[in-house]
């Protein structure tokens, strides 16, 4: 009964954040006005609401969702409290793809950048499995962790390389890095959205196999488990995940840390009551972090990133300081 609560008191604070941001920015509507530009095309303000701040707030939501719920599997697969997506490599290959995509073709439009760091992302994303099974060997957590962390240091080398030598790419680069929802549409929206919902069928699908695999490894082979494709359908849920989000909002930081600790803390030992939460959780502090860029130095904004990371980070360091039995999965 208290998990659903949690669950309710979470899809109210998504509620609330919603209509926040469609109300807030540099100009600010009352309720009356949004409601009546919601319905109708021709009421004062519905032009900003309908075409800028309500598809901003759908990106923020969706991304939210993804972060969340990418971070819980990705902890569950390597059984670390601390493990985030990042350790695939998404971030690193994403980042990549977008420089080099901006480099050759002098293009870096918010569409180029989608398709370039998606597919970035699942390219290092499938490097770092290649990494982890070569030689024969199982796809364990530690040689996961241990391929993405060599490809990222490779991956993030090239692209301090690639844009120490071009000014232009560097100057676009170090916007889109932050992280950014400002200027999303619809039509950015339906193509990620639909690999995060399948991102999302694909992690609930795997949650009973990764239950097992908290036992170990024999212990999950002696239940009938088929350990490695448990980690190999849970590994390209991640990348999904990570990747459709990175390709809408850039590489955000924090966000699915946060909430994760939050979501396990609060449904125990339960991973699909987690996983459930950690994404609605995601998809709150997105988006009010994404409200809070555009009212505090209002009418200019600060990127999302950049308040999800400064919110996230000392948040991430007094949970972890204070939790007990956070090892546990």
């Amino acid at each position: 009964m208290l998990r659903a609560v949690y669950v309710i008191i979470a899809l109210a604070v998504i509620f609330v954040a919603v209509i926040l941001g469609i109300m807030l920015g540099s100009n600010m509507m009352n309720p009356i006005q949004v409601v009546k530009a919601l319905f109708s095309s021709a009421a004062d303000g519905s032009e900003v609401i309908r075409g800028l701040r309500l598809p901003r707030s759908v990106a923020a939501l969706v991304v939210g969702l993804a972060l969340g719920a990418a971070t819980c599997i990705m902890q569950a697969l390597t059984r670390n409290p601390l493990a985030e997506p990042g350790i695939l490599g998404i971030n690193a290959g994403a980042s990549v793809a977008v420089v080099l995509s901006a480099a050759i073709t002098g293009i870096m439009t918010p569409g180029v950048n989608m398709i370039a760091s998606f597919v970035g992302a699942g390219l290092a994303a499938a490097g770092v499995y290649l990494l982890g099974i070569a030689g024969g060997h199982r796809a364990s957590p530690v040689r996961l962790a241990l391929a993405g962390v060599a490809i990222s240091a490779a991956l993030t080398a090239i692209t301090q390389t690639i844009i120490s030598g071009n000014q232009a790419v560097f100057n676009e680069f170090r916007y889109w890095v932050a992280g950014n929802l400002e200027g999303k549409a619809y039509a950015d929206l339906w193509i990620p959205l639909i690999v995060i919902v399948v991102g999302l069928a694909v992690s609930f699908a795997v949650i009973p196999g990764l239950n097992a695999l908290a036992l170990g490894d024999e212990a999950a082979i002696g239940l009938g488990v088929k350990v490695g494709t448990i980690r190999t359908v849970s590994l390209i849920a991640v990348t999904l995940l990570s990747a459709a989000a990175t390709a809408i909002a850039g590489p955000l930081t924090f966000v699915g840390l946060a909430v994760t600790i939050i979501a396990r803390k609060l449904m125990k030992d339960s991973l699909g009551w987690s996983l459930g939460l950690a994404a609605l959780l995601g998809a709150a502090w997105l988006l009010l972090s994404d409200v809070l860029a555009r009212v505090i130095v209002a009418p200019a904004e600060i990127q999302v990133g950049i308040i999800a990371s400064l919110a996230g980070a000392p948040f991430f360091i007094l949970i972890v300081r204070k939790s007990k039995g956070l090892d546990r999965s």
